[in-house]
C-alpha cells in the first residue's frame, strides 16, 4: 500500500493506480482533494463542497450554478483512492503543492499569516483592506496622483476577479531608473498558464505623438518569487523616463490592467 504524508495527516492510497486517480480529485478553485459530497455543473465540471457555496458560476466553463448535481461516480473514486483515519470525515485533505499560502500583501510590514487559499481573501480584506481589490470586470483603470519618480518603492495587492485570486506586483527603483509590474496567479502553475494579463499605458490626451505601451503575457505562478520575476525581466519592465510620458498635465498617471482567460 502506497502512502503519502500531507501536512500532519498521512493519507494511504490503496493502490498505485489510486495515486493516479487522485489527481482527478483536485478542486479547480482551492486545489484541495475533493471528498464527498462533490458537486458538478450542468457540463460536468466538479467543485468541492467548501468552494461551492462561495460561487455563482462554474470556474471552468462559467455556466451558472443555479442547477447542480452530485457526482456520485467521482465520489466513489474518492472512496477508492485513499482511506482516511481522521475522526472528522468532512475535513478536507490539503493538496501537497498548494496547502499553505503566505500573505504577500502585508509581508513587508511584518505580517506572518499563513493559511489556506480559501482564507487568503478574508485575511487580506480584514487586515490589509486597502490592498484588497475586488474587480467586477476583467479590465480596471489605475489612477495615481502626484506619483513621485524620485523615490524607490514596492507594492503588492490582492486582486479578486473571475472567481480567482491574483497578486499585483509593482516595483520602482529610482537609482536604476527602472519600473516593473507583474501579475501572479495564486494557485497551480498549470492554472497560471490559463490566464493572461495585459498592461496598457496611453495615449495621453494632448500628446501629438499618441504614444502608448501595451504588454501582455500569461500570469506568473505565485510560487515564483517576485524578485526572480523582476530580475529575469520576464514581465513588464521599462525605464522611468518612458513612464513619465504618460503623466498628464494635472500630474496624474493612468494605465489599464486586464486579466482574462486565455
Amino acid at each position: 500500500m502506497a502512502a503519502k504524508l500531507i501536512g500532519s495527516t498521512r493519507i494511504k492510497f490503496k493502490t498505485d493506480l489510486s495515486k493516479s486517480l487522485a489527481s482527478l480529485l483536485e478542486c479547480p478553485v482551492c486545489f484541495d482533494f475533493m471528498t464527498p459530497p462533490i458537486t458538478q455543473c450542468l457540463n460536468g465540471h466538479n467543485i468541492c463542497s467548501v468552494c461551492k457555496p462561495q460561487l455563482t458560476l462554474c470556474p471552468t466553463c462559467r455556466e451558472p450554478l443555479t442547477i447542480t448535481s452530485r457526482n456520485v461516480a467521482l465520489e466513489n473514486i474518492a472512496e477508492t483512492c485513499f482511506t482516511d483515519n481522521r475522526s472528522d470525515a468532512k475535513l478536507k485533505v490539503p493538496s501537497p503543492q498548494h496547502r499553505v499560502y503566505e500573505c504577500l500583501a502585508g509581508k513587508s510590514k511584518g505580517c506572518t499569516w499563513k493559511g489556506r487559499r480559501s482564507d487568503l481573501w478574508t485575511h487580506v480584506q480584514q487586515n490589509h483592506d486597502r490592498l484588497a481589490m475586488h474587480w467586477r470586470k476583467e479590465t480596471q483603470v489605475f489612477r495615481v496622483s502626484n506619483h513621485d519618480f524620485r523615490v524607490s518603492g514596492t507594492s503588492t495587492q490582492l486582486i479578486s476577479v473571475l472567481d480567482q485570486l491574483f497578486w499585483y506586483q509593482f516595483r520602482q527603483d529610482s537609482s536604476k531608473n527602472k519600473w516593473w509590474q507583474a501579475i501572479q496567479y495564486i494557485g497551480s502553475k498549470k492554472q497560471a498558464s490559463t490566464y493572461r494579463y495585459t498592461l496598457e499605458f496611453g495615449p495621453v490626451p494632448g500628446d501629438s505623438l499618441k504614444r502608448s505601451i501595451v504588454y501582455s503575457r500569461v500570469t506568473h505562478p505565485d510560487d515564483d518569487h517576485v524578485d526572480s520575476i523582476f530580475k529575469s525581466s520576464d514581465c513588464f519592465n521599462t525605464d522611468l523616463n518612458s513612464i513619465k510620458h504618460f503623466v498628464t498635465k494635472n500630474n496624474s498617471l493612468q494605465f489599464k490592467v486586464k486579466i482574462e482567460r486565455t
